[in-house]
């Protein structure tokens, strides 16, 4: 049976948007099935919808699944997680820009929708029970997740930390639509 990747896109995302293309086309040419699917709701993002998206794409997660979130869609990653109570092996979670708080630019004006987010807790201990190797990838100058949430991933979660220089918040506004530290970290996984 062959590997699976999904990549959960960003708040207003598509998956036609940022680096997803780059990232599937790399990785389908080295053997991997590649899903990236449509998220609901993408202007207007709701926790509960987006764990039963994830529920539906991924109904028994297993070790040759790897999962790559953006942003909001690491979050829905971890909150999918947070749902099983059994430990999990995964082929392993690669998020890219992820964050629990962010600065005030990011919630101006979307303070409604962004506040369940900010506020819902998230089981990171029952995340952390499960048996997957995380890669948590920042930029240095993103204006909305403060890279002080690096410290937390690695604290809570375990997970290796990989700071990018100058790439915003690693979407095409950025001018980034190649992040090969995302292939380094599924095939090091």
């Amino acid at each position: 049976m062959s590997r699976k990747v999904i990549i959960v896109h960003r708040w207003e995302g598509t998956p036609e948007a940022d680096w997803y293309p780059w990232v599937h086309e790399q990785l389908t040419q080295s053997g991997y099935v590649v899903e990236i699917p449509e998220m609901p709701n993408t202007q207007a993002p709701d926790i509960s919808e987006w764990i039963r998206t994830l529920h539906r794409i991924i109904p028994v997660p297993d070790e040759r699944i790897t999962l790559i979130g953006h942003s909001i869609g690491s979050q829905a990653i971890l909150r999918y997680l947070a749902t099983f109570f059994t430990p999990l092996t995964l082929g392993g979670v690669i998020l890219v820009t992820p964050w629990l708080n962010l600065t005030q630019a990011a919630t101006q004006g979307v303070e409604q929708i962004a506040a369940p987010w900010l506020t819902t807790p998230i089981n990171m201990g029952r995340i952390r029970s499960h048996r997957i190797r995380y890669t948590a990838i920042f930029s240095d100058n993103d204006p909305f997740v403060p890279i002080t949430d690096a410290e937390i991933f690695r604290y809570q979660l375990g997970a290796k930390i990989v700071v990018e220089k100058s790439a915003g918040h690693m979407t095409t506004q950025d001018n980034i639509v190649e992040v090969p530290s995302v292939l380094e970290a599924v095939f090091s996984a």
